[in-house]
């Protein structure tokens, strides 16, 4: 289009200098004759016959002249049209092109948001299973710990030697087989603490088991263990004691 356009002017202004060229040419014609002192001689009618078909022949250039000019000017015309129905297209399509980004971008924000909501609220159920979970294995601790100073599963023993790097549940589970191989093979210690020692001697040992059937096993008087290791233990069925730890066996 550009190119098209610095023709059409090209074209404009060669037709210019070629209508300033054969203007000069005459004029130049005229000022010769002047100058040499020629009397203009009286027109014949031959002569005359042919100026007229010189001024025709002037009148039809110039009207070649302005045919080709109303054309560059329609051409001119129509360049300016077709410009603007481009700009006017170029603009639809940018108008088309924006309202599709926004659309996209407004859809976008909604898959985001639905995301995040859907996230915030699987956040919130493992914030809630979590809470449960721990509340669970709280009331758990608690149901352990308060069955081992139930007096209705609770067994306690009376000089268990103490020393410092013992595992508590061990002894408990050695004591329980010297009791003999019916209650060693029928018992399920659960839970065992120690109470602390007082004035040299060992702390009172408790040891739980599973349910009542098991505790039946063990005699209800106090009795010493077969081993000579355990002679100076003896166990009972009864009494409450405060514990200062546990142990879940």
């Amino acid at each position: 289009m550009r190119y098209y356009l610095l023709w059409i002017l090209s074209a404009v202004i060669s037709l210019n200098m070629a209508l300033n060229k054969n203007s000069n040419i005459d004029f130049e014609k005229k000022r010769g004759r002047e100058s040499e002192g020629e009397t203009p001689k009286p027109l014949n009618k031959q002569n005359k016959m042919e100026d007229l078909g010189d001024d025709v022949s002037d009148g039809s250039t110039d009207h070649n002249v302005s045919m080709q000019l109303d054309k560059i000017l329609r051409n001119i015309c129509e360049l300016k049209e077709n410009q603007n129905n481009m700009k006017e297209m170029f603009q639809s399509k940018l108008d088309e092109l924006t309202e599709n980004f926004d659309s996209k971008i407004s859809l976008l924000k909604e898959e985001i948001s639905t995301d995040l909501n859907t996230e915030r609220l699987r956040l919130d159920q493992l914030d809630n299973s979590v809470k449960t979970l721990k509340n669970e294995v709280k009331s758990i601790k608690e149901s352990e710990r308060s069955s081992v100073q139930s007096n209705e599963l609770t067994i306690v023993a009376f000089g268990l030697q103490y020393d410092r790097e013992e595992i508590i549940e061990e002894k408990v589970k050695r004591l329980i087989v010297t009791l003999g191989e019916q209650v060693s093979e029928n018992v399920k210690i659960t839970q065992v603490s120690r109470l602390n020692t007082k004035k040299g001697k060992p702390g009172i040992v408790k040891f739980s088991l599973e349910n009542v059937d098991q505790k039946m096993l063990v005699p209800r008087n106090k009795m010493k263990p077969r081993k000579s290791d355990y002679s100076d233990v003896y166990c009972s069925t009864t009494g409450i004691f405060r514990t200062s730890s546990c142990c879940v066996l």
